[in-house]
């Protein structure tokens, strides 16, 4: 009898890759839409480059490996989308092409292709191109405040989508951005200065250095995105609840540090891409115990 084996997770759903990857696509529409609306034809193209590269990639190295070609699932199509919207408009063309094809040979296809890599492809793509161009990255960045609110709000329908059709679950963006505000708040409450002052100035100025720390956090650093889109992906998690808890958990704290002290606005980005590389280790500690009963030999 041959066994057929595979990569986690071994869950039988109804959901196929093509119809999970198509509910991220739709969910993705909003924030495609509020990106091109706010940057212009060059957000288009930038997602037509990052989109097109990523597939030809994908193709290009199954068929020199001699692999099928799946590129019809989407997954290629949806690691340059996401590596897109997290590119500023102005970034140049060969930019793109290098960080998609970085994103689907070197973060995914090199480790086995869809299933078997350990790091989010489309982060991994951005951090290649933020350590390489780290200045010609950064700058073009969307700078109006209302314009980054109206992308995130975006986003976050994208991802209130995803959990209305079961594609993800609550649990992992929830901790992930509810760790994020309490640590925030600490480290934003330890560095308070405390001077001299009336008390009611006093908790004036808390009551409004606590809204603009959280809403500093929210908005900058690409954190919507990170917790519902990346921070849910099956491949890279924990599989467990409690390890998807523990992982959520080590974002939060993660993002906040990078944000606080860190030299670049992308703290939610390494946070996960560094809590991928624990995965394992989080499945391990939090995969349930399988106690054996044994006869007891007869004298």
């Amino acid at each position: 009898m041959t066994l057929d084996t595979s990569t986690a997770p071994h869950i039988q759903t109804r959901n196929s890759t093509n119809k999970i990857m198509l509910d991220v696509l739709i969910a993705l529409v909003p924030a495609i839409i509020a990106s091109i609306v706010f940057s212009g034809y060059r957000s288009a193209i930038i997602i037509f480059v990052c989109v097109a590269s990523a597939v030809l990639a994908e193709a290009f190295w199954q068929i020199l490996s001699k692999k099928d070609v799946t590129i019809s699932d989407f997954s290629a199509a949806i690691t340059g989308l996401l590596l897109a919207l997290l590119l500023p408009a102005r970034l140049p063309l060969w930019m793109a092409v290098i960080g998609s094809v970085f994103a689907i040979l070197v973060a995914k296809q090199f480790f086995g292709g869809l299933g078997n890599n350990f790091i989010n492809p489309a982060l991994a793509g951005y951090a290649f191109l933020l350590l390489s161009w780290g200045e010609t990255v950064t700058i073009g960045m969307l700078a109006q405040p209302y314009q980054i609110a109206i992308i995130s709000i975006a986003i976050l329908a994208g991802g209130v989508y995803l959990l209305i059709r079961k594609v993800i679950n609550w649990r992992t963006p929830a901790i992930f951005i509810a760790m994020v505000l309490v640590s925030a708040f600490v480290i934003m409450f330890v560095d308070f200065h405390w001077v001299a002052q009336p008390q009611e100035t006093v908790r004036q100025l808390l009551s409004q250095t606590v809204t603009f720390e959280m809403l500093s956090q929210l908005l900058v650093g690409n954190l919507i995105i990170c917790a519902f889109f990346m921070a849910t992906d099956p491949v890279t998690t924990p599989l467990t609840n409690k390890g998807q808890v523990y992982f959520a958990l080590g974002c939060g704290i993660l993002t906040v540090i990078f944000n606080t002290w860190g030299v670049m606005p992308s703290g939610a980005i390494f946070a996960v891409l560094i809590m991928n590389t624990a995965t394992p280790l989080l499945d391990k500690i939090s995969m349930p115990k399988r106690y054996v009963c044994k006869e007891a030999k007869s004298k």
